[in-house]
């Protein structure tokens, strides 16, 4: 790193190092005060801001343990949260490339991660991109006592983005002593090491009035491919009953696809005599033409995918807290986080074309001295077709190439974020009433800097591509000088040069700033009593801007990549002002079969600058038929507003799984032909089309004209503690969501989908697809809509048991204990309907088009977890398993089998406490290494299977050490 980097870095993070210096500094000048008697602090239940004596909550609230956390012997803590039956993987370390940016999210009940609200400490955490997402990469695991996830909507007491859930961190702000913590993991074919260490400093002063704590935390992972892995080594696409190597159509050397009625005129290449399905030719090692045959020459562009990406992270945070006064305490937290990870995929593919125009012109093709003797021939032998007006400019449509002397593509992401927070909480008394307060603001900020590899500029290549001979020199030499232009030549296998490639493949770099200011204030306390209890009630206000600048190279800016798509500098912000408020009323208590019995209601109104007014409420209830038994329920309406990226992205291109109807072995019937041919398939080949590759291209972008979307949640619970068991405490709560209006960028499939259900060219949706001359899919447009809808529901299962032990069943004297723990959940529906009116999409335990594929993750009908762990003095062994239910196949779609069974993980866990400060740790994960389930290219992605959702790294070790002062 430059040394004006680490100044600048420096500079920036004294927002983190000035949190905690100026708290020191402000409790050296205050005066101390005796501390007179402590009374009982109220709780605060995530999912409420309401004031209460127990721990019973109207949504339900599940809890993940620092204990679980640590011997997990997960390297992320999203791995961890991510095995809770409640949240459905997605972005996470083992989703390698269809996780580009290296974001890890909690995604709850599979709406998204967009839809699930990240809180540390009960507030927002700093965003790392305009998707507003949280990294949970970035918050500090060290000091994480436990983890709060609220299962249902809770828009109406924390805001947008709250619509699956809630997510809240909470860190230890009391720590006293010193404390490091070193891991190491590895899996048990040597790779994927990871390394990860803290040390935690944390003190009282001032006769305990105050408290600082000082957390540097470090991370290194280590990369993982595709071809490390017998699964992924190869991509697979489906034929009949079975899997068979596939891949692209992107190969080295480039493909020319040609219409049937072009190759029947074809000269200089044999095509009937190849014994396999033609589509068009490929050029050799000698340039020259040959037939291209699908799909034996597709490009096996698996091995070179990743499985685990690489990540370096380095982290420190600032805690403390000091009372002013007996009723007055001024917190303030700090987070620096330095984040470096990257990802890689296979030698670029792209077609080769000027502009967007899907055809490539070559001056002067004929005489060209970059391309061979075999490629001017076969050129100047079809001169019908390359160049029927004789000008000497051969343009040739639909070359698809891969130059793999570039080497894979890779992209470095550095992200630098920031979270500076400083508050005033306390309380006061009304009457004999005790209230709380608590005011803070907080600036949140991040800078992502990318760098891309091995892309190609178009740009370069057409000047690459137009060489003529030096007529003093008699060399090749580009008939433009500029740049440091040299010749370049795509046709062939190897005919890319170390100079010609070092040229058309410059690194493409962008930066991404995401700000975020945040205000909020807020007041609780009991109004007055009633014969069932005191009526709690709590207000707040808050404000938040939120904006993003997005700065590009000038070949991003201009589109020069091989997307041909312009990414120029962008800008945008929101800003919003909440109010809200909550109630609880107690309506019976110590009555026969109502022990007690409540009400709750919340809300909030809000006002964007972006989509203007939006309100949220809650309505729930508790009602305890005994202390043992206990129902809950609540219904809320909750809100997410569109985010910066939502609103204010540029036009992207990308890939996407998709079906090409008009593939004759889908069987058209004659209405779909006739489609078919009007929108651009050749008539010669309509009886013989075949789609070429699995992929299609999509273009999609922002839309500031969206509007928020809207949800509607019940939760219905019973909570179960029976005298006859004391130590057993059972939980069942159902949940429906649905979501409305939702913003979607109408996928690839459901808009060709819709397209062949109208069969019309003015429809809205086929004029979103474009074909190029040979009849392939060009591109599909996707812009962001308000049009789909979203549907969840199912049950969640908890159940808990805590069994002393006696006699020989404890070790070292000591008495010894059983605890087991369940979780499951049976997910009834997932179902999206892409557009208003058409048919849904059921994925609850399905796979397929629409369901899975590249960028998707498993929708599982029933996912479990069950642990028991034994402790007995200084040991303690857990052993946990995981279970994935069945999928079978979405109906109405076909593919190579139509289910796939359950499947399984076992781990063991063991800490033993050597001293009071020493203690070691390790375990197995995945202990009979299973490997996941094929579903190849086109139904499970570019690795063959699920990643998120299925473990693809095998058997792996870990062992740690903890030492405490």
């Amino acid at each position: 790193m430059a040394i004006l980097d680490l100044i600048a870095d420096y500079r920036r993070s004294r927002i983190v190092l000035g949190v905690g210096a100026s708290l020191i500094a402000l409790t050296a000048a205050a005066p101390s005060f005796a501390q007179e008697g402590a009374n009982d602090e109220p709780i605060v239940v995530t999912g409420t801001r309401l004031q209460r004596a127990d721990l019973t909550a109207t949504s339900p609230v599940s809890v993940v343990s620092e204990d679980q956390i640590r011997l997990s012997g997960n390297g992320t803590i999203e791995q961890t949260l991510n095995e809770l039956p409640q949240l459905k993987a997605q972005g996470g370390a083992t989703a390698g490339n269809t996780n580009a940016a290296g974001i890890y999210t909690a995604d709850m009940r599979g709406l998204g991660a967009s839809r699930t609200l990240v809180l540390v400490n009960g507030r927002r955490f700093v965003p790392v991109n305009p998707d507003l997402l949280v990294d949970l990469s970035t918050i500090p695991e060290a000091l994480v006592k436990r983890v709060e996830v609220v299962t249902g909507g809770a828009s109406a007491v924390y805001g947008s983005d709250a619509v699956a859930g809630v997510v809240n961190f909470i860190l230890d702000d009391k720590f006293e002593g010193i404390e490091a913590d070193y891991s190491f993991a590895v899996t048990e074919r040597g790779d994927g090491q990871r390394h990860k260490a803290s040390v935690t400093l944390g003190g009282n002063f001032a006769d305990n009035r105050g408290n600082v704590v000082a957390s540097l935390a470090y991370h290194r992972q280590s990369a993982i491919s595709a071809g490390d892995r017998e699964f992924s080594r190869t991509a697979l696409v489906e034929s009949g009953d079975e899997l068979v190597p596939g891949g692209a159509t992107q190969i080295p050397g480039s493909y020319l696809g040609l219409s049937s009625a072009q190759r029947e005129r074809l000269v200089g290449v044999d095509l009937a005599g190849a014994n396999c399905s033609v589509t068009g030719v490929r050029f050799d090692s000698t340039g020259a033409a040959q037939p291209f045959c699908n799909p034996e020459d597709l490009y096996n562009f698996g091995s070179d995918n990743l499985l685990m990406r690489p990540q370096e992270r380095y982290q420190l945070t600032v805690i403390g807290h000091y009372d002013l006064t007996d009723s007055i305490t001024a917190y303030a937290e700090g987070y620096f986080v330095d984040n470096l990870n990257s990802y890689q995929i296979a030698p670029v593919a792209f077609r080769a074309q000027n502009g967007r125009s899907g055809q490539l012109e070559i001056p002067g093709a004929a005489t060209n001295p970059a391309l061979s003797v075999a490629t001017r021939e076969f050129l100047t032998a079809n001169a019908w077709l390359f160049d029927p007006d004789g000008d000497g400019t051969y343009t040739l449509t639909n070359v698809l190439t891969r130059p793999i002397e570039l080497g894979p593509r890779s992209y470095d992401f550095r992200r630098k974020s920031y979270q500076g927070t400083l508050g005033l909480k306390g309380k006061f008394a009304v009457g004999q009433r005790d209230w709380a307060w608590d005011a803070y603001y907080s600036h949140q900020s991040v800078s992502q800097f990318r760098a891309a590899y091995g892309t190609v500029s178009n740009d370069r290549l057409a000047l690459g591509l137009d060489v003529v001979i030096d007529p003093d020199t008699g060399d090749a030499v580009c008939r433009t000088q500029t740049m440091g232009c040299v010749p370049v030549n795509i046709f062939g296998v190897g005919s890319v040069s170390p100079e010609a490639a070092a040229f058309i493949s410059p690194a493409a770099t962008d930066t991404t700033e995401v700000t975020r200011d945040l205000a909020a204030a807020t007041i609780s306390g009991n109004l007055f009593d009633l014969p069932a209890g005191p009526v709690a009630v709590a207000f707040g206000i808050e404000y938040r801007k939120e904006s993003f600048t997005f700065k590009p190279d000038a070949q991003v800016a201009a589109g020069q990549l091989s997307a041909n798509v312009p990414n120029p500098p962008n800008s945008g912000d929101v800003d919003v002002f909440e109010q809200y408020g909550e109630i609880r009323i107690p309506l019976l208590a110590d009555r026969p079969f109502f022990h007690d019995l409540s009400l709750e209601g919340a809300v909030r109104f809000s006002h964007y600058s972006s989509i203007g007014s939006t309100f949220a409420y809650k309505l729930g209830g508790q009602w305890g038929v005994t202390p043992w038994l206990r129902l809950r329920g609540a219904y809320q309406q909750s809100v997410r507003a569109p985010s910066l990226s939502d609103l204010f992205a540029n036009a992207g291109s990308g890939s996407s799984s998709g079906t090409d109807p008009c593939d004759y072995t889908r069987a058209p019937s004659a209405a779909a032909k006739a489609f078919c041919v009007a929108q651009g398939v050749p008539a010669a080949d309509i009886d013989t089309f075949v789609q070429v590759g699995t992929n299609v291209n999509v273009m999609g972008g922002g839309n500031p004209n969206l509007q928020e979307e809207n949800s509607d949640t019940y939760t219905v619970g019973i909570v179960l503690t029976p005298p006859f068991a004391r130590r057993l405490n059972i939980t069942a709560d159902f949940y429906d969501i649905a979501v409305d209006n939702a913003i979607s960028n109408v996928s690839a499939q459901a808009t060709i989908d819709q397209c062949f259900q109208a069969l019309d060219l003015n429809d809205p949706f086929c004029q979103r697809v474009s074909r190029f001359p040979n009849g392939d899919i060009a591109t599909i447009q996707t812009t962001l809509m308000n049009v789909a809808s979203r549907k969840v529901r199912g049950i969640d299962f908890q159940i808990d048991y805590h069994l002393p032990l006696q006699g020989g069943l404890s070790l070292f004297g000591d008495t010894g204990s059983l605890v087991f723990r369940f979780a499951g959940n049976r997910q009834f529906d997932d179902t999206t309907v892409p557009l208003p009116g058409s048919e849904p999409i059921a994925c609850s335990g399905r796979f397929g088009p629409g369901c899975t594929g590249a960028g998707s993750w498993i929708s599982q009908a029933f996912k479990a977890q069950v642990a028991a762990t034994y402790s007995s003095g200084p040991l303690s062994v857990t052993a946990r398993g995981r279970y994935l239910s069945p999928i079978t196949l979405r109906e109405g779609q076909t593919a190579y089998r139509d289910h796939f069974p359950a499947e399984s993980y076992f781990d063991l866990a063991l800490r033993a406490e050597l001293t009071d400060s020493l203690s070691l740790y390790g375990g197995v994960n995945n202990l009979f290494d299973n490997a996941p389930p094929l579903l190849g290219t086109r139904l499970g992605g570019p690795v063959n299977t699920a990643e998120a959702t299925y473990d693809v790294l095998g058997r792996r070790y870990f062992a740690g050490i903890n030492v405490k002062f």
